[in-house]
């Protein structure tokens, strides 16, 4: 056997075409039926969209309100900062087109963070404006969907070396621009019968654990 043809087999240079069709027919997908008839439909149909995604920085000073020296809180007397959970608060979401080709959102995040074992509460303003050329026009909508994650916290100073808490919120916003329509959409018909539901039962479920219980390699 020559280095030539070697190299060519290991490189995948000689093909077998009836090898090629055989797998082919072994991956194809079975198609998918023709519908079976066409249905009348009202539903929101997005015409334009964006997305923003970046992370909120929020400042927490670690001072108690109305603080004395005599009742400051030493950032090094804290062992444990951690944010906990994040959302909107409720009633302060106002998605609105202030001009054409504009979006602006504005709402309220409503923070729960943990310092030493306490729970603790900050209310964090957002504003977010950004440009949808299709915004303003007659018939279309706004609309704003909010995704927040808390990701870190930690202690810092500020700009003035005053010791603060920084929480660290992911935001992924969607802004689009919908209007209801009546569209023409093939379908199958009405979907079939769901399922009797369960009882519930009043006893201790099954124990699956998942298997293997150790973390994932890389």
């Amino acid at each position: 056997m020559t280095e030539e043809f070697q190299r060519r087999r290991g490189s995948g240079g000689c093909h077998d075409d009836n090898n090629n069709n055989n797998n082919d027919n072994n991956n194809a997908v079975d198609p998918i039926p023709p519908p079976t008839v066409i249905e009348r439909v009202k539903i929101d149909k997005v015409y334009e969209e964006c997305k923003v995604v970046d992370v909120n920085e929020v400042e927490i000073p670690i001072y108690e309100p109305n603080a004395t020296t005599s009742n400051v809180i030493d950032p090094e007397d804290i062992e444990d900062v951690k944010c906990v959970s994040v959302k909107v608060k409720e009633d302060t979401k106002k998605c609105k087109i202030p001009n054409n080709r504009q979006v602006q959102l504005t709402f309220e995040m409503k923070i729960k963070y943990k310092v030493d074992g306490k729970i603790k509460e900050h209310v964090e303003p957002v504003e977010k404006t950004v440009r949808l050329s299709r915004a303003g026009e007659e018939g279309l909508e706004p609309q704003c969907e909010i995704f927040l994650e808390c990701l870190d916290a930690f202690v810092t100073t500020d700009e003035e070396d005053n010791p603060i808490i920084i929480l660290c919120i992911g935001k992924l916003i969607l802004f689009k621009l919908f209007a209801h329509v009546q569209l023409l959409i093939p379908a199958y018909g009405f979907a079939p019968q769901p399922p009797e539901c369960p009882e519930v039962l009043e006893e201790c479920p099954e124990y699956e654990p998942e298997w293997p219980p150790y973390p994932e390699q890389f």
